[in-house]
């Protein structure tokens, strides 16, 4: 019949629509988060109804039906099923059958990791130790139970082992569904763990006596470990120079140190660069050869030291007179001397020696002849 095909000249109301079907494909690869609106390119006015709507436009002729919904396309990560048509243009209408329903996938983007954190002995990430890059406008994300595959700065190839992300909470409007972990390996989540400060001191040098070299003896049991983890294992073990050789109080020590510990490696260790310590002088020992004269006096001829350090020029006596006496008259030996110099017997070359508790080996022998 003549109306055959063209329903509208069998009812001549003005509601009368032409009716339209259409087929929406299946399209679930080949889209991923933008943060934009986005729709199937092969999803075309011609791909859904057919060559002779071309120049029909979405969003004016029709729209795609998501949950009840006119829309013209889809922003956020998901799969988006059961997708019909809405025919908006005036004088046509969907089929009521006959037609295809379609789905789109948009796939979550994949976020770029990093982390960095200074030593703490643990391998948890928190705060800013982790970085995440969207890669989308100013979109941001947070994140929560972040673990490094390992905890030491020496070891190598380390990488956040765990980690959940979660949306944004500076009103970005980063939203986690969006996104997705790339797989987690040194390459796509790299972690750097830089060296914790510790700093060293408490380390101590002994007093000595004068001994003609510089080498001081060092104490590090009372060392302090500012900055050490607990639990953690790192040894201090020091020598020490003092300044010069000579006698002196409160002289500097200059030390230098090394360490070890299975746990040094991890630490930016400040060393304790000194300490002071005492140099006092070396006692000498007295000879003292006395002719037989009757008396008690010792002069500074029957003199001589012993204990003079190597090298040293041997020390003498300054005043040139009677410097002491002896209980010892007769002859025989003695071992005590009682110096008689007001303020002193004065040595030349002898500022790093004392007779102060001196050792007095004396003989008095006869006189030749």
């Amino acid at each position: 019949k003549l109306t055959d095909g063209y329903p509208c000249l069998t009812n001549l109301s003005a509601s009368c629509s032409i009716p339209v079907s259409y087929t929406l494909s299946n399209v679930i690869t080949g889209y991923t988060y933008n943060g934009s609106s986005q729709l199937p390119s092969a999803w075309t006015s011609t791909s859904i109804f057919g060559g002779s709507y071309n120049d029909w436009v979405l969003g004016t002729d029709y729209y795609i039906v998501s949950s009840g919904s006119d829309v013209t396309g889809f922003t956020n990560a998901g799969t988006y099923s059961s997708l019909t048509v809405n025919v908006t243009k005036s004088g046509f209408a969907e089929t009521s059958s006959g037609s295809t329903s379609g789905s789109f996938v948009i796939s979550p983007k994949t976020v770029t990791l990093s982390g960095e954190k200074t030593y703490d002995g643990d391998n948890t990430l928190t705060g800013s130790e982790v970085t995440i890059a969207t890669g989308i406008g100013s979109e941001t994300l947070t994140y929560s139970s972040a673990t490094a595959n390992d905890t030491d700065v020496t070891t190598e190839n380390k990488y956040i082992s765990a980690i959940t992300l979660g949306d944004a909470s500076d009103g970005s409007g980063g939203l986690a569904s969006n996104y997705q972990l790339p797989t987690l390996n040194v390459a796509n989540a790299p972690v750097t763990i830089n060296a914790k400060s510790l700093t060293i001191s408490g380390i101590t040098a002994s007093n000595k006596i004068y001994d003609g070299d510089t080498t001081s003896t060092i104490d590090v049991s009372s060392a302090s470990y500012t900055g050490l983890v607990s639990g953690d294992s790192v040894s201090v073990a020091a020598t020490g120079i003092f300044s010069d050789k000579n006698v002196g109080t409160g002289k500097t020590v200059t030390l230098v140190s090394s360490y070890s510990g299975d746990d040094s490696g991890n630490y930016s260790i400040t060393d304790q660069s000194s300490t002071t310590a005492n140099i006092t002088a070396k006692s000498l020992g007295m000879t003292i050869n006395k002719i037989y004269d009757a008396t008690q006096s010792i002069e500074v001829e029957e003199i001589s030291f012993t204990g003079v350090v190597s090298g040293d020029t041997t020390p003498t006596i300054q005043q040139s007179q009677i410097v002491g006496t002896t209980s010892q008259v007769n002859i025989g030996s003695f071992t005590d001397f009682t110096d008689t110099i007001v303020g002193g017997i004065t040595l030349n070359n002898g500022s790093n020696y004392t007779l102060t508790g001196a050792s007095i080996d004396g003989t008095v022998s006869a006189r030749p002849g």
